[in-house]
């Protein structure tokens, strides 16, 4: 018997957990009110995540501390790929215009060491 060479095809798959949270608009939101919203934060990788370990919202110069708050969250466990937990954010506008602000989380792995931002925005009316 001879020596017989084969050859195979070989893929692999990487997997990788993605954890963002979801950019959401509070839209207008008259002054001295405000609105809560129920933010997504999603694992949108193939593989699971490690703890939610941190969500922080972020404001600009240019937006009053205390116009978007994080109220809390069911986020803390890993994240299994397309599972998803809820940051519960409020806006309100302590004077008329456009403000802006980041939602940050932190899960490792899933996210860069400072974590993975999503944007919120609202109009105070």
């Amino acid at each position: 018997a001879g020596n017989q060479t084969q050859s195979a095809t070989l893929t692999v798959k990487g997997t990788q957990a993605l954890v963002v949270p979801v950019s959401t608009s509070f839209g207008g939101v008259t002054v001295g009110q405000s609105r809560t919203l129920a933010v997504p934060v999603r694992n949108i990788g193939d593989a699971t995540s490690g703890p939610v370990s941190r969500i922080v919202v972020s404001t600009g110069s240019s937006t009053p501390a205390g116009t978007f708050t994080l109220l809390g969250s069911t986020c803390g466990s890993p994240l299994p790929a397309g599972g998803q937990c809820i940051a519960d954010v409020r806006f309100a506008p302590s004077q008329p215009g456009s403000f802006a602000a980041s939602l940050y989380v932190t899960a490792i792995p899933g996210t860069q060491p400072n974590g993975n931002a999503g944007t919120m925005n609202g109009t105070g009316l």
